[in-house]
């Protein structure tokens, strides 16, 4: 075990107390932006519950995701006021549309935004029902996987050829980076502790959307492979296991998914569930990092593939690590200069 000394653990103190400054300061700011948004009557419920949790305790958020424990409480105790199974579908519908504007709005890497995180995994591990005598359990987080095939069918990332609107601004890009990331941190944890595979889908969509469909370089295909690189580094092992099993995902669950989970460039012949699509998914990073300059890559993105393939190949054999990134930095740096004369600096792992 390593020795903290003292100057450590004063450093450690004061970035905690750093983190809970900036959280306390952008609470008022946070919570003015969600109430400008058009609300349900639940919705503003669930604003004011959140408020007032904050408003109480002033959240000493020293080790999330324990202050959720109260909030999750809160919440609980607003869902007892349903009178129906239809009021409390509907309350639960309103209030994950609620957490996908609060995702949208704040990175997960911010306190916020992980203490958002940290409440939905409170929420599913609690036992029994939403609402006592009510056949919708917690477990399965009832109605949220309806609300994200919405949002996931409405990706801002997915141009229509045929019938082009404006292009998404970067506050758009932006946003679906954040509600992305949030639930990547948020079902990573879930999946390892045995949720429904049927999660796996939206993972697999946004690897699908970034990696086996022709897009156009620029900040949309940053963004794509963010986002992408972002739900593999979240869950790995999980992928690679689901990966290996050469099921379809009617095998592995009974919910049905209604949105893309192979995109035109991967070979018809290639299961959804296969080492050869997992294979494929990482020569297709590699070859995009490589030809960083043609795409329009940003170093953050490169860096990113980068690690993702890492991340990769570790979790198909740990003892590869050092011989991979050797070979790894070698093709990058020489493909980048081949292209640009511009040497590419992969970060250190």
């Amino acid at each position: 075990m390593p020795e903290f000394d003292d100057a450590w653990v004063a450093e450690e103190l004061r970035r905690e107390a750093e983190v809970e400054r900036e959280l306390l300061e952008k609470q008022p700011k946070l919570f003015k932006s969600i109430e400008n948004l058009e609300l349900s009557e639940n919705q503003r419920n669930f604003v004011n519950v959140c408020k007032a949790s904050f408003e109480s305790t002033k959240w000493a958020f020293r080790r999330p995701p324990y202050p959720s424990n109260t909030l999750c409480d809160d919440f609980e105790a607003l869902f007892a006021k349903a009178d129906s199974l239809e009021h409390l579908s509907s309350m639960l519908n309103d209030f994950w549309r609620l957490v996908v504007e609060i995702a949208r709005m704040v990175p997960v890497n911010e306190a916020w935004g992980a203490l958002m995180a940290g409440c939905l995994t409170v929420l599913q591990e609690r036992p029994g029902e939403v609402k006592s005598g009510y056949p919708l359990l917690w477990k399965d987080l009832p109605g949220l996987d309806e609300v994200l095939q919405d949002v996931w069918r409405n990706d801002p990332t997915v141009v229509d050829q045929e019938n082009q609107g404006s292009p998404p601004s970067q506050e758009d890009l932006s946003k679906w980076e954040n509600l992305n990331h949030f639930f990547a941190y948020f079902f990573a944890d879930g999946l390892k502790a045995g949720m429904d595979y049927s999660w796996i889908q939206f993972p697999l969509c946004q690897l699908a959307t970034a990696l086996e469909i022709v897009h156009e370089e620029g900040a949309l295909h940053n963004c794509r492979l963010r986002v992408a690189c972002c739900w593999v580094q979240r869950s790995t092992d999980t992928l690679y296991r689901v990966m290996s099993c050469n099921l379809d995902l009617r095998q592995l669950t009974s919910r049905p998914s209604s949105f893309r989970l192979k995109g035109p460039r991967c070979p018809g012949a290639i299961q959804p569930f296969s080492l050869e699509r997992w294979n494929n998914w990482k020569h297709d990073f590699l070859v995009d990092g490589s030809n960083r300059v043609d795409l329009g890559l940003d170093h953050k993105t490169v860096g990113m593939i980068l690690d993702t393939i890492l991340y990769m190949t570790w979790a198909e054999d740990p003892k590869a690590q050092d011989r991979f990134l050797a070979e790894l930095k070698l093709k990058v740096v020489e493909r980048s200069a081949a292209a640009s004369n511009t040497l590419l600096h992969p970060r250190e792992v």
